[in-house]
């Protein structure tokens, strides 16, 4: 019975893990980053704390699938969870929001400090050698900041909203840079953001 115990234990820890977890990346999935998000925005709302979040889209990913295949754009998005797990602090959270993007969060981290995660981040992936079976690429990333510091009524998704309008704008601007979610964002979302560095 105690092994029997021990074994329905670890089953459900594993269940558990699958339920949060991306399977192409191994980086925490949508699900979770919601479940993290609500309680990042309460803890900064009760602190008076500020909190980033970082949506991050790899500018065309789709010629990896469309030259490779799919399988290499696999291949590529493990080494992406593997790039933004080792560029990162142990107390930010990383999530696949899907297809190619992802979601970073930055408790306690102001518009400088957001900006310098993202342009290292940028800057890191720009010089990066993403390894395919018969050749090695790189890939740009562009990037939407955004940072809020009052948060009144403000919920999760609208965090995501804003972070998610200035990468957007960082799209239709070029690729390969980090905007900022601005005041038009935030006026649309009803949330007061910082200023951008």
């Amino acid at each position: 019975l105690r092994d029997h115990d021990v074994r329905l234990t670890q089953l459900n820890e594993k269940l558990q893990q699958l339920a949060h977890t991306d399977e192409a990346t191994g980086l925490f999935n949508k699900r979770r980053l919601f479940e993290r998000l609500d309680m990042e925005v309460a803890r900064a709302k009760r602190y008076a704390e500020t909190l980033s979040c970082l949506m991050i889209d790899v500018d065309d990913f789709k010629k990896i699938n469309d030259t490779y295949g799919h399988p290499a754009g696999d291949l590529i998005l493990r080494q992406i969870g593997r790039l933004l797990q080792r560029s990162l602090r142990i107390t930010d959270f990383i999530a696949r929001y899907g297809g190619e993007e992802f979601t970073v969060l930055l408790p306690r981290t102001n518009s400088a400090g957001a900006f310098r995660v993202a342009e290292n981040l940028r800057s890191a992936f720009m010089s990066h050698e993403f390894s395919l079976p018969t050749t090695s690429i790189h890939l740009t990333v562009s990037i939407g900041v955004a940072c809020c510091s009052n948060f009144g009524n403000q919920n999760s998704q609208q965090m995501i909203a804003l972070a998610d309008g200035a990468l957007y704008r960082a799209k239709r601007s070029g690729k390969n840079q980090v905007c900022f979610a601005d005041e038009t964002d935030a006026i649309a979302e009803g949330v007061r953001i910082l200023s951008n560095p």
